[in-house]
């Protein structure tokens, strides 16, 4: 089974990623974009939350635990390296194509804060999440 092992470089990007979407306490990136992913109870296996959404966020997802939107984040990077194809992303995605799959509205913006931050978007996501063999790193 291929996992991905956690770089130190990760948990700055997965950081960074958050700290530019001016999120609310437990609110996730991920926007309910589908009528079916208002019937999920978790995400990435994370307990969604069922509680009203503020005005303005109703379409986002918000978790139960707002401890547990970096590692929700975090596992949809792992997600697009590991399985780039399945996001529609090409074989081994850089950066910046992951990011606009990721925010594909305010892409640009984000990918400047990343520059900001010291990341190339030219930069291969595996070089931050990078594939490995054995059991999953719960790190990741």
């Amino acid at each position: 089974m291929q996992t991905l092992k956690r770089k130190a470089d990760a948990d700055t990007f997965v950081s960074s990623v958050i700290d530019h979407e001016g999120l609310l306490p437990g609110q996730t990136p991920f926007r309910t974009d589908n009528p079916v992913m208002k019937t999920w109870n978790t995400i990435h296996g994370y307990k969604i939350s069922k509680k009203q959404r503020p005005i303005g966020r109703e379409n986002f997802i918000f978790l139960e635990n707002p401890k547990e939107v970096s590692p929700a984040v975090r596992q949809q990077f792992v997600n697009y390296t590991l399985n780039p194809a399945r996001f529609g992303l090409p074989q081994n995605p850089t950066i910046g194509a992951a990011i606009s799959k990721f925010d594909q509205t305010g892409a640009r913006g984000k990918l400047d804060f990343l520059r900001k931050r010291g990341f190339d978007p030219a930069q291969p996501l595996s070089s931050l999440f990078q594939p490995q063999t054995g059991g999953l790193d719960a790190s990741a």
